[in-house]
């Protein structure tokens, strides 16, 4: 409850108006701050399938890349010389069956004229199966080598196909975290080459000493605070880690992000998380003032006015949570640097 009242100084007549509120509990917040990291939840190393030495890597640790960017490079003379071999051993294939296909037309035709003397008893049986035997084999040789043809022309095909693996281009678009290879350094399939994180589902981790835990739970608003781009966002607790570090007794808690705008990986950041609640005395931040180096505020109780030192508890928005006052004094907002202890009121 506010109202206007007039005093009277002892050494000065003049009047002048001030304004007084009524001391009372409020129900209150405590709030819980951590440091934590920004942090995407989509993080991919990115590697390459071939064996051979790095050409060249186009990126650095910290660039902003685009999905297809062209990352990095590996040198392709072992696939030039796949390829090389594989077009030989095709040219091969084709010279085999063609010389396979030219030996069964020959054995085909040995065969017919075999068969036209034994139908007319011109020449022995023996003679004549030998004849057969040997154009089936030629026919299957026929077969063997269009199987290696078969076999040279997907060995050809996937050693071209392994031209594309030899220019690496990044998945998505985000930014670089890490660089885990240099350029002439060889690198082997799956082996990741660079470390890259999205901007897609930016999160805040942090760290929570084990006491707090019974504060904190899933979907749970939370404010964090980006200093590099003096910025708040909203943000609520997805994740909370299960086990405790053996050795922090600590717990890792993730948090979304309402908005994402600038934000990158590795930033520093802020959460502050609303604990348990409690009854707690707050007074207008107006009311403090400073006499003789004590804090207090100035109560009017009738027609005197006194000087009250209080202890700052927490502050608040706009408020100061405070020890040292009783709930129902009146005190004084905005009070006058020439106010005395022991004025009284007129």
């Amino acid at each position: 409850m506010k109202k206007l009242i007039f005093i009277s100084l002892i050494a000065i007549n003049s009047l002048f108006a001030i304004e007084t509120t009524t001391v009372k509990k409020e129900l209150v917040y405590s709030e819980k701050e951590y440091v934590g990291n920004v942090y995407s939840k989509e993080e991919r190393g990115i590697g390459t399938r071939l064996l051979g030495y790095i050409k060249s890597i186009r990126v650095e640790e910290g660039d902003l890349i685009k999905k297809g960017d062209l990352l990095f490079e590996v040198d392709p003379s072992d696939i030039d010389s796949a390829i090389t071999n594989a077009e030989a051993n095709l040219m091969k294939a084709n010279s085999g069956l063609l010389m396979a296909e030219l030996e069964f037309t020959d054995a085909t035709k040995d065969y017919e004229r075999y068969k036209n003397l034994y139908e007319k008893e011109v020449v022995p049986r023996r003679d004549f199966e030998k004849m057969e035997l040997n154009m089936k084999m030629k026919k299957s040789q026929v077969e063997l080598a269009k199987s290696m043809k078969r076999q040279a022309k997907a060995n050809l095909k996937q050693a071209k196909a392994q031209v594309k693996y030899a220019k690496v281009k990044s998945p998505i678009s985000g930014i670089v975290i890490s660089k885990m290879k240099k350029t002439s350094e060889v690198v082997a399939p799956g082996s990741p080459v660079l470390l890259i994180s999205s901007f897609d589902g930016m999160r805040v981790k942090t760290s929570v000493k084990e006491s707090d835990i019974k504060y904190l739970k899933i979907g749970q608003e939370a404010s964090v605070k980006i200093p590099t781009l003096d910025k708040n966002v909203n943000a609520k607790i997805v994740s909370i880690v299960p086990s405790a570090d053996a050795t922090t007794h600590s717990y890792n808690v993730k948090f979304s992000l309402e908005s994402r705008d600038g934000l990158t990986p590795g930033m520093y950041a802020k959460v502050f998380v609303k604990a348990n609640k409690r009854e707690a005395i707050l007074i207008p931040f107006s009311s403090i003032i400073q006499r003789g180096g004590i804090t207090g505020v100035f109560t009017k109780n009738k027609n005197r006015i006194k000087f009250v030192s209080v202890k700052i508890v927490n502050k608040l928005t706009g408020k100061v949570e405070v020890d040292g006052i009783k709930v129902g004094s009146e005190i004084i907002l905005y009070p006058r640097s020439d106010l005395q202890d022991g004025q009284v009121i007129k």
